[in-house]
C-alpha cells in the first residue's frame, strides 16, 4: 500500500492531506473528504491551522473538528482526493503495513450504588469519555459553587464564601461516582450525546458550538451558536408522520429569592429541515397572567424577514408547540424578531457622523448613546432595559428613520436635544437573557437603589441634563394592543397629551393601561424617576403582522409614531424658566 495514504499520528494525517489535497478556496483552505460509517461522502475543508493535539482535525466551519478518536477507530474515514483510496491508520510501532486494532470494548455500567444528578444545566449527560465509541459516561457539575458553564472552557468554579464546584464524571469502567477535581484539570473536550448509549459518532444534542442535532434520517442540528441565541435541545424523536424535538428555554442567572423568573426569550436556527415534517415543543414555559395567551412564534428563513406560525399553548403542561414544513434548508425561530448588539453599532455609525449628532458612551457601562439635535427641551428616550424586549429597539429605529427624514428637522434641532439609548442592556441582549443582565440583575428595579452599572450610567447622565419628557420603551407578553403606563397617574402632566396624540398615529395603540386591568407592582423603575414627566411605551410583542412585509415593521411604526407625538408635545411640557 502507497506510504501516502497511512498515518500514524493526527499530525502526520494533516501534514499528509494538506500536501495531497489539489482545491483550493479563496481562504487558503484544502478540499478534503470524509465518510461516517455507511453514510454519504461529505466535502470538508481542511484549515491551515495545524493542530498537533490529540484531540481533532481541524475543519472549516467546525469548531470542534472531526475527533481523533472517531478517525483512529475506523469510525470516520478520510481521503484527500475524490474518487480516491480511503487513507488507513497504522500503530507507529508497527513495522510494515497497518496492523489490524480491535476496538475498546465498552464499559455500560458504573459500580458504585450511589448516584449524583449535579446540577441542572446544558452541559449535564452523556459523554463517551473510556473512548470505545458509546456514550455511557454521565458527567456533570457538582459541588457547593453551582454549574460553571462549558466545561471545554473552564472545570472548577469558586464562588465567595463556598466550597468549590468542579467537573465530574461517573465513569463506567470505573467504581467512584465522582472523578477527582483535577481530573480535567487540563480541559474536558468530549462530545454530548443525546441518550445513554448512543453512538458517539452520531449527530450529536444541543446549544452552542458543543453540540448538535437528533437522528431522523439525516440530520436535524439546533444551534445557536449566534449572539442571543437561547434554547436547549433535549431530544429528538421519531415518530410516523414527523418528528418532534424538545426544547426548554435556557434559565437566566436570577438570584434565588426572585418569586417571579420571566424568561420567555428563545431565538435558535433548525438545520437541514427542507421538505421534512417537524413540531416542536418548549417544555419549560414559565407561566404568569395571560403572557402566553394568543402568542404566535416568529419565524424566518433569512433572519431578517419574520413572519408568524400557529402555535398551541398548554398552560396545564407549560409546554409551548407549533408544526412546520419548511421549504428552504434551513429555518430560524424566535419569540420575537432579534435586534442585537451588532445591528445596534451598524446603526450607531450609519448616524453618528451626521450633522448635529454627537455619540457617546456612558462611562464604564458599554451603554452607548445618540445625541441628536443642539435644541434648550431635552427629551430622553431608552430601550431595551430588558433585553428580550427587541421590540424597543426596533422603536429606535423608527424614531430615527422619521427624524433623519423629516423636511423640518433643522427647525426640530433647534427646539430639541433628543439623548437616545438604543440599547440600556448590551451584555444581557449578547447573552440571550430577556430580563437580566450578566450578573442576573433586572436593570428596570434598580433605579431606586443605584445597584446596576447601566442603569447608574443612564441615571448620571439624565441628573445632569434636566430633561422636559423621559420615555422608557418596552415590551410587553400579555397585551393585544400597544400602551402606555406611569408610576402614578394622578402625578403625571404628560401622560394624557401623549396618550391623545399617540393614538391619531398609531392605529393599533390603545388608550387605556393595560396594567390597570392586570395586576403589575411597579417599584424602583425608571418611570418613577420624574414622576410628573416620564412615561413608561409598552409595545404588545404578540401583535400580528397586520400588512407588513415583516413583524418588526410594526415596531418601526410604531417609533415613527412616538417621533411625531413627541414633536407635539411641547406646548403640553411645562418648561422651568
Amino acid at each position: 500500500m502507497d506510504e501516502n495514504v497511512q498515518f500514524s499520528s493526527l499530525k502526520e494525517l494533516h501534514t499528509k492531506l494538506w500536501d495531497k489535497a489539489q482545491e483550493v478556496d479563496q481562504q487558503g483552505n484544502k478540499k478534503i473528504y470524509t465518510q461516517l460509517f455507511d453514510y454519504a461522502i461529505k466535502e470538508e475543508k481542511l484549515t491551515t491551522n495545524e493542530n498537533t493535539s490529540d484531540a481533532n482535525l481541524q475543519v472549516k466551519d467546525s469548531e470542534d473538528g472531526i475527533s481523533w478518536n472517531l478517525i483512529q477507530s475506523g469510525y470516520m474515514k478520510v481521503k484527500a482526493k475524490h474518487p480516491g483510496v480511503w487513507w488507513q491508520y497504522y500503530e507507529p510501532e508497527a513495522k510494515g503495513g497497518r496492523k489490524k486494532t480491535r476496538r475498546k470494548k465498552c464499559k455500560r455500567k458504573n459500580k458504585s450504588k450511589r448516584i449524583d444528578a449535579g446540577y441542572y444545566d446544558k452541559y449535564r449527560g452523556w459523554y463517551d469519555v473510556q473512548g470505545c465509541g458509546k456514550c455511557y459516561d454521565y458527567c456533570r457539575w457538582v459541588g457547593n459553587s453551582g454549574p460553571g458553564g462549558n466545561p471545554k472552557n473552564k472545570t472548577i468554579k469558586k464562588m465567595k464564601g463556598k466550597s468549590k464546584s468542579w467537573w465530574s464524571c461517573r465513569l463506567a469502567n470505573k467504581k467512584g461516582r465522582y472523578s477527582t477535581r483535577k481530573k480535567w484539570k487540563k480541559g474536558f473536550n468530549y462530545k454530548k450525546c443525546v441518550k445513554k448509549g448512543q453512538n458517539s459518532a452520531l449527530p450529536l444534542q444541543g446549544n452552542k458550538s458543543m453540540f448538535g442535532g437528533g437522528l431522523f434520517k439525516g440530520k436535524s442540528i439546533i444551534s445557536t451558536n449566534f449572539e442571543s441565541g437561547n434554547i436547549n435541545h433535549i431530544k429528538n424523536v421519531q415518530r410516523k408522520k414527523d418528528v418532534l424535538v424538545v426544547l426548554e428555554i435556557e434559565n437566566e442567572p436570577y438570584p434565588k429569592n426572585t418569586k417571579r423568573k420571566y424568561q420567555n426569550w428563545f431565538y435558535f436556527k433548525s438545520n437541514d429541515v427542507q421538505r421534512k415534517s417537524m413540531t416542536y415543543t418548549i417544555q419549560n414555559i414559565n407561566v404568569f397572567g395571560n403572557d402566553w395567551k394568543g402568542f404566535n412564534v416568529c419565524y424566518s428563513y433569512d433572519n431578517k424577514n419574520w413572519k408568524r406560525i400557529k402555535t398551541s399553548f398548554s398552560k396545564k403542561n407549560k409546554t409551548l408547540t407549533w408544526k412546520h414544513r419548511s421549504t428552504k434548508k434551513n429555518v430560524y425561530f424566535a419569540y420575537y424578531p432579534p435586534y442585537t448588539t451588532v445591528m445596534k453599532q451598524k446603526m450607531m455609525m450609519k448616524y453618528k457622523n451626521k450633522k448635529g449628532v454627537k455619540a457617546k458612551t456612558l462611562g464604564k457601562s458599554k451603554v452607548d448613546a445618540l445625541i441628536l439635535g443642539n435644541g434648550p427641551l431635552n427629551i430622553f428616550i431608552v430601550a431595551r432595559q430588558h433585553p428580550g424586549e427587541s421590540i424597543g429597539s426596533w422603536m429606535i429605529e423608527g424614531f430615527l428613520k422619521e427624524y433623519f427624514s423629516d423636511v423640518q428637522r433643522k427647525v426640530v434641532q433647534d427646539i430639541f436635544t433628543f439623548y437616545i439609548i438604543p440599547m440600556a442592556n448590551p451584555d444581557g441582549v449578547k447573552l440571550g437573557h430577556w430580563y437580566t443582565n450578566k450578573k442576573g440583575q433586572n436593570l428596570n428595579r434598580s433605579w431606586r437603589h443605584n445597584k446596576t452599572s447601566e442603569t447608574n450610567a443612564i441615571k448620571k447622565l439624565m441628573t445632569e441634563k434636566k430633561a422636559l419628557l423621559y420615555l422608557d420603551l418596552h415590551g410587553d407578553e400579555g397585551a393585544s394592543k400597544h400602551f402606555i403606563t406611569s408610576c402614578i397617574e394622578s402625578k403625571n402632566k404628560v401622560r394624557e397629551p401623549f396618550n391623545d396624540t399617540m393614538a391619531k398615529f398609531c392605529p393599533n395603540f390603545q388608550k387605556e393601561d393595560y396594567y390597570k386591568r392586570h395586576t403589575h407592582k411597579v417599584y424602583g423603575t425608571m418611570d418613577c424617576f420624574d414622576k410628573e414627566r416620564t412615561l413608561t411605551i409598552e409595545g404588545a410583542m404578540k401583535h400580528s403582522l397586520y400588512k407588513h412585509k415583516t413583524i418588526q415593521n410594526e415596531g418601526i411604526e410604531m417609533g415613527k409614531a412616538i417621533y411625531k407625538t413627541v414633536i407635539r408635545m411641547q406646548e403640553y411640557i411645562c418648561i422651568d424658566k
